[in-house]
């Protein structure tokens, strides 16, 4: 069966399939940009020109080298600490010996009292050795023996010194005397026995004098030295433990406290490691802060810089990004060309839909169309809105089933505009099916009850308009006649009997199309309700508007008590309901601009039409005015070439006329209302 509708609607179809292709190719475009924008900041990170980025990344060097260096350090002193730890028995001796000498607490004092000293380093073979100590310790030892009666350890220590000299005097007195007395003996024998008498009485006294101031000077000066070699020998040993001890400091902390010493030898690392390679660090930096990235600093400020090895990284990593980007840019270029010759193929299409416009709706003059049979598509107009310069066809496919269409409780409110816009709908519906179908073959009726805009010199005779029951009744007797003459021939079905006929050179029976508005289908008759229901098989196909909640209840009713709801639901099974307020937004214009209000109202569907002076006031308001995202359609006709030259500025004005009145100051496309 030809159908302009339907060949129409296919090409438009395959038109969609390839438009969809070509935005399909777009669609990883956008998220290919933002991973190309997220790219872009990455690589903003890595600006090896940019001064700032440098020296950060030179921060973030240098937190990260101390940060390594912290762990190194941690690592290297518990080495160190390992080392020092595992010292043999003679280094442990040595220091036991040290400090039984010079008591734990001197010891501990000696060793508090003076920072260690780690820029020689840890030497542990020097603590090997403590010869000096071990020398004058033996000596002091055998004279503590000897002079000091060190034998004696029961007694303290003064006690032992107080009676190694009581008892050296015994012993040391007499023969120091005897000694002296000696001497004297052999010195003044001979003289003494030549003196007679008084003279011998006062020699002998003076020599004994004499003997004993000897005596006790001889007594003296050898306990002196003996104390005196005693006192050296002490002290010379204590010397010596003591440089023993400062010495080999680091050795004793790792044996005696190596928690101290380990942190001790830590902190000296790391402060040197500040003070000198951090520092040198910052210095570049300062450097940097100064005088930029154009001036090379002079190679003796530092000794590790550290800016050439940044700038290299961040340039090797900068250049990574962009290619990377590059890459993207790629994909985004690919996918632009996919979409431009997807898009491509669409052009004949579109010519093709452009050229079928003005045919699909045009009057059926042959009256053997399609054989007499009605087509079961039906086209109420083209959009508002195009697609790329191709204008989509509002179409139905009814199928010779009933059609239902609801309405809003919004809409219903609304009844003058309601009334307005149904005429307009029903009016295109007519015009549509007359061009898919003959004439001849249809005889098309408006049942009115809600008062509509239309008048039947409107229709130009092509279309029957109903305004009371007994019309509507006399409407249903027609229908049941049609019905009985159709059950009697054939097959009982108008679509086989009208072909039929044609080939008789007989006239077909026709088809009956009607609209109800306004109708209480609540008490419908059971007879009636059947035309309803078996209308396709004798050409009967009504179209209903219905309020929505109407609809429900009848649905929701029992069918004993609401017949019709047979029809709803048979409406309802052939997926033939449709919303009234979806259809209307096809054909409604959101907002007009023309003095020719009048003209307009009878054409077409819009929401609001003002005048040019309404628009001027409403758009200069505070408020301004809303489209709703949709387009401002402006007639030519009194337009002002101000007002013109304004709005050419906005891209979703568009400008049309119905009387074919373009001044000469508008030069671009007017779309013509017919």
């Amino acid at each position: 069966m030809e159908s302009r509708v339907k060949e129409y609607q296919e090409l438009y179809s395959k038109f969609e399939d390839v438009l969809a292709q070509s935005e399909e190719y777009k669609k990883p475009i956008e998220q290919i940009e933002a991973e190309k924008e997220k790219l872009r900041e990455c690589q903003s990170q890595f600006d090896y020109t940019d001064a700032n980025v440098v020296i950060a990344n030179m921060e973030k060097y240098i937190d990260s080298g101390v940060k390594n260096k912290k762990a190194e350090l941690q690592k290297e002193v518990q080495e160190q600490m390992g080392e020092l730890g595992d010292t043999n028995g003679k280094v442990n001796k040595n220091f036991a010996k040290v400090t039984k000498w010079l008591t734990k607490r001197k010891v501990d004092k000696l060793i508090s009292n003076t920072e260690p000293d780690f820029s020689q380093g840890f030497n542990v073979n020097r603590a090997y050795s403590n010869t000096k100590f071990d020398i004058f310790s033996i000596i002091n030892k055998i004279l503590g023996f000897v002079f000091r009666f060190d034998f004696l350890v029961f007694f303290p220590k003064a006690l032992r010194i107080l009676a190694s000299l009581i008892a050296w005097g015994i012993f040391l007195i007499p023969k120091i005397v005897t000694s002296v007395y000696t001497k004297f003996e052999l010195k003044y024998k001979d003289y003494i026995l030549g003196l007679g008498g008084e003279e011998y009485e006062q020699a002998v006294e003076i020599i004994k004098k004499e003997l004993l101031q000897a005596s006790v000077v001889r007594v003296l000066v050898i306990v002196g030295l003996i104390i005196l070699v005693n006192l050296v020998i002490y002290h010379v040993t204590k010397y010596f433990a003591k440089e023993y001890l400062l010495k080999n400091r680091l050795v004793y902390m790792a044996v005696s406290d190596p928690q101290k010493l380990q942190k001790a030898l830590y902190d000296y690392k790391l402060s040197d490691f500040m003070d000198s390679t951090v520092s040198d660090w910052k210095k570049e930096i300062e450097h940097i802060k100064s005088n930029g990235l154009e001036t090379e600093p002079p190679k003796s400020a530092w000794t590790e810089p550290i800016r050439p090895a940044i700038v290299d990284e961040l340039k090797k990593k900068n250049e990574e990004l962009a290619a990377q980007i590059s890459q993207k840019e790629e994909e985004i270029g690919r996918c632009y060309a996919k979409a431009e010759a997807a898009f491509k193929n669409t052009k004949e299409m579109i010519a093709e839909l452009n050229s079928k416009e003005n045919g699909v709706l045009g009057m059926i003059a042959d009256g053997e169309h399609n054989n007499g049979v009605l087509s079961p598509y039906v086209a109420l107009g083209f959009s508002n809105e195009e697609n790329h310069g191709a204008k989509e066809l509002v179409s139905f496919k009814h199928n010779y089933k009933p059609m239902l269409i609801c309405y809003d409780e919004t809409t219903a409110d609304n009844g003058e505009r309601f009334r307005k816009n149904s005429a307009i709908l029903i009016e295109k519906f007519m015009k549509g099916f007359f061009g898919e179908s003959s004439m001849d073959i249809i005889d098309m009726w408006l049942v009115d009850f809600e008062g509509l805009h239309f008048p039947e010199s409107r229709t130009r005779g092509m279309m029957k308009v109903i305004r009371t029951q007994q019309e509507l009744q006399n409407l249903y007797s027609e229908l049941e006649n049609t019905r009985n003459t159709v059950d009697s021939l054939a097959d009982g079905k108008i679509a086989t009997i009208n072909p039929d006929k044609l080939r008789k050179r007989e006239n077909p029976i026709k088809y009956n199309i009607v609209f109800f508005v306004g109708v209480d289908f609540a008490s419908m008759e059971r007879e009636t309700v059947q035309l309803f229901i078996g209308g396709e098989n004798f050409g009967f196909l009504p179209i209903l508007f219905m309020r929505q909640s109407i609809a429900h209840n009848i649905l929701a009713e029992d069918n004993s008590t609401r017949t019709f709801s047979k029809v709803l639901k048979k409406i309802k099974d052939s997926k033939q309901v449709y919303g009234y307020e979806g259809i209307l937004n096809e054909f409604e214009y959101e907002l007009m601009v023309s003095n020719q209000k009048r003209q307009l109202d009878e054409k077409l569907c819009a929401n609001n039409i003002m005048s040019f002076k309404e628009f001027e006031v409403e758009a200069t308001s505070g408020e301004g005015i809303s489209l709703a995202g949709k387009s401002l359609y402006v007639d030519t006709y009194e337009i002002s070439e101000k007002l013109y030259e304004t709005l050419l500025e906005y891209d979703f004005v568009r400008f049309f006329t119905i009387n074919g009145d373009v001044p000469n100051f508008v030069t671009v496309d007017v779309m013509t209302i017919k």
